[in-house]
């Protein structure tokens, strides 16, 4: 039954690739992911933004088993990625979270306000062929987290740009600060106005 549900799923998603080419959205797909669709277990994670504790956040990593040096240096969170671009824009799908993450993000830091600027703009644009870019919630950008260093010597993907080393996210941890995530293995948290993060937003699939 499950070798079924396997050629079905991969008929399934070849239907949407030839739907998807034929509509004009210009979509170049590179990896071998598709091949090992059967082995995808989608994980669900948060994408509205709250305001979260610090009790809260080493609570939360080690229950979803998100990697982080100091927190939870075991944790080892399963990606499955796959490199794309869509209306010439590069984008990397995680199908192990249906999440599509821009795949560099900012080129120079930005505080909370400058990142929703641009996120707009962003959206105005219709990058990638989509107007629900966003800023991930810590959960999403944990999930980026290698549990070794793997992209010049960041602990991220190298599917992604290594020039942002850090990125902001939508989740705070009070009025005036706002959680990120460290690609040198760790969590942390920063003045919401202080230009001292990049962005990397991310849409759902």
């Amino acid at each position: 039954m499950k070798k079924y549900v396997a050629v079905f799923l991969k008929f399934a998603i070849l239907i949407v690739i030839t739907v998807v080419a034929f509509s004009g959205q210009d979509i170049t797909i590179t990896g071998s992911e598709i091949a090992n669709v059967e082995d995808v277990i989608r994980v669900k994670l948060r994408s509205h933004c709250i305001s979260i504790s610090r009790a809260e956040v080493k609570k939360m990593i080690t229950q979803k088993g998100f990697f982080d040096k100091y927190w939870n240096n075991s944790g080892v969170f399963k990606n499955q990625y796959e490199s794309a671009k869509i209306k010439n824009d590069q984008v990397v799908i995680d199908h192990a979270t249906g999440l599509i993450w821009h795949q560099s993000g900012s080129k120079d830091f930005l505080n909370l306000k400058e990142a929703k600027e641009w996120i707009t703009e962003l959206n105005n644009n219709g990058y990638a062929g989509k107007n629900t870019w966003r800023l991930p919630t810590l959960e999403e950008a944990l999930s980026l987290l290698e549990n070794k260093k793997m992209n010049d010597n960041l602990y991220i993907n190298p599917a992604f740009d290594s020039w942002q080393w850090c990125i902001l996210t939508g989740d705070s941890l009070d009025s005036n600060k706002s959680w990120l995530v460290a690609f040198s293995g760790r969590v942390d948290w920063f003045d919401s106005n202080v230009r001292i993060n990049y962005v990397r937003p991310v849409c759902s699939n």
